[in-house]
């Protein structure tokens, strides 16, 4: 009982000490110099901006051009790309299944998809649930740096996923770790099409975008080529120059689309962050009048339903990080977090040290998650107790990441967290950070280990075709480079475009990284993150012969079989 008090106590002194709806918008628009100060460090073309508070729409920013080549900004119904984000509108599908009897989080996937059985660990195939996929504790390894090939184009097919699944690495054990899987929402999507013989993207559509009015909301690539209010992708140069590149073939009809294949908007993000809210909030919050004082901006024009999915993928699944401050958990497809904490736990951001959001005010929980690859970054924070949210969307992977850095403004200008965090400060130096990665991280240990080619070495001795060990479809082809006797060419499935040039490292290792940062950044090579990935091992039994080759991915030894 005393504990009830004084939690009632807590949120009365919240209600109290919290800026009315008029003064946030109003401290909001004073920050607006600082949010275009961010991205200009960032360099992000476009940066589109909503804020909810008490379910209302309460401010948006649009800055830069959605287009370089035209003056045209950005506005709250234009389409980016969403990246990770698409995760939650997956995992909130599954659960309009489970609330309608259909399956349950605990059914196996082997006895949806019979055929799935992963080669390393049984284990995984015999007890994998759906929220196990969707939660990232399966511990297997996604190797997105095969799946998610150059200029991004995809490497394998949608109706792959469960071979290649089983071909996986393991990562860690079953259930012990939390590891980042962008295959297990693949498996997942599989799943919704066994179980309702339709397209998971048309699942997504019936079941959350229609009934929330998200209308603009899109689940297909071809997008890019008939919306008049769309984003293009970029990336920027370590000059600070966009340059743009392939929309992402990510979608509802590809592998890894239900991982990351969602456009949408400002809007209808907000939409979504409503309704999560709305059926989360504590009823001592919302029915205070002296939050609700602001009727002008309105609510959000939808009829908000009661949503049976909100609890199940609001609910802790798994620990991300067991000394992190903040006691970061992951959902389905959501992060879930109490102040003081380091936000933004799958931002690009998370490379460096990241600073901890409000030590000296009282706590709050927060569901975010983050988005990037090459043409967008994006960041969604809601807060249950307030229901708001905060949603930024950007269209380029920049010198770090806009997008979490404006949340993060605009939740200590919200919030009044303290102390307060110079964040201008902390983009600067990660904008220098960012900028040194690729020579510190990828090519000074690539240099490092190089030795001098022996002119013994028989480039033909490579030459073959290699198959992925458990998964003899996914295949890489090596073949004499053309203009160039000491070097090989590396292919990926038989993708003209997957092409990687490799120069002899040292004794039977093989390096092809990119020679400089914006080479790497225009490719596409974007997931590849260790000096590692970069080098191919080939392996030779007692009588000398070639055999197979290793690919350290994720730090686990991928092997590829030589088969001609």
């Amino acid at each position: 009982m005393r504990l009830l008090r004084t939690t009632i106590f807590s949120l009365l002194l919240n209600v109290s000490m919290a800026l009315t709806t008029s003064e946030i918008t109003a401290r909001l628009q004073k920050r607006i110099p600082v949010f275009t100060e961010l991205q200009s460090i960032t360099r992000h073309p476009a940066i589109s901006v909503g804020v909810l508070h008490h379910g209302q729409k309460i401010f948006t920013h649009n800055h830069g051009r959605k287009d370089i080549a035209c003056d045209e900004a950005p506005d709250e119904d234009t389409l980016y790309c969403i990246a990770s984000l698409t995760k939650q509108l997956v995992a909130a599908s599954v659960s309009t299944l489970v609330s309608e009897g259909k399956l349950s989080w605990e059914e196996q996937i082997a006895s949806i998809l019979p055929g799935f059985a992963n080669h390393h660990d049984p284990i995984v195939g015999q007890r994998a649930t759906i929220r196990d996929v969707l939660s990232h504790r399966t511990g297997l390894s996604s190797l997105d740096q095969m799946v998610q090939g150059l200029h991004g184009e995809l490497t394998v097919e949608q109706d792959e996923v469960v071979g290649l699944a089983n071909a996986l690495p393991i990562k860690y054990a079953f259930r012990t770790r939390w590891w980042y899987c962008n295959m297990g929402y693949s498996i997942a999507a599989m799943a919704i099409e066994r179980i309702t013989g339709k397209p998971w993207a048309t699942v997504v559509d019936e079941k959350i975008l229609t009934p929330l009015q998200m209308t603009r909301t899109r689940l297909t690539k071809d997008v890019h080529k008939s919306d008049r209010n769309i984003a293009k992708t970029y990336v920027v140069l370590t000059n600070g120059t966009p340059a743009e590149v392939p929309p992402p073939s990510l979608d509802g009809e590809h592998i890894n689309g239900a991982a990351g294949g969602i456009r949408s908007t400002v809007s209808d993000l907000l939409r979504w962050a409503q309704a999560l809210m709305s059926n989360t909030a504590s009823p001592l919050i919302i029915n205070s009048e002296h939050e609700r004082d602001s009727p002008a901006h309105g609510y959000l024009s939808v009829a908000l339903p009661r949503l049976s999915f909100v609890y199940d993928i609001l609910e802790s699944a798994m620990i991300i990080d067991p000394v992190a401050p903040g006691a970061s958990n992951y959902g389905l497809g959501i992060v879930r977090q109490t102040t003081p904490a380091t936000l933004g736990v799958v931002s690009p951001n998370r490379a460096f040290t990241s600073p901890v959001m409000g030590r000296n005010s009282a706590s709050k929980i927060t569901f975010s998650h983050n988005g990037d690859f090459d043409g967008a970054t994006c960041s969604i924070y809601m807060f249950p107790d307030s229901e708001s949210a905060v949603v930024v969307l950007s269209n380029a992977k920049g010198l770090s990441d806009a997008t979490n850095w404006i949340a993060q403004e605009i939740i200590q200008t919200m919030f009044k967290l303290k102390p307060k965090i110079d964040i201008l400060s902390e983009a600067k130096q990660y904008k220098a950070r960012f900028k040194r990665w690729f020579e510190a991280k990828i090519q000074d240990p690539i240099k490092a280990g190089r030795q001098p080619n022996p002119d013994n070495r028989q480039v033909h001795d490579y030459i073959g075709e290699y198959s992925l060990k458990g998964y003899k479809k996914f295949k890489v082809q090596v073949s004499a480079h053309k203009q160039e006797s000491k070097k090989i060419v590396f292919k990926l499935n038989g993708r003209p475009s997957q092409r990687h040039t490799l120069s002899y490292h040292h004794y039977n290792t093989w390096e092809f990284a990119p020679e400089s940062y914006d080479t790497y950044l225009q490719k596409g090579y974007r997931p590849y993150v260790s000096p590692s990935e970069f080098l191919i091992t080939f392996q030779r039994k007692l009588n000398s012969r070639i055999h197979a080759l290793s690919w350290n991915l994720d730090r686990c030894d991928i092997i590829f079989i030589k088969t001609a």
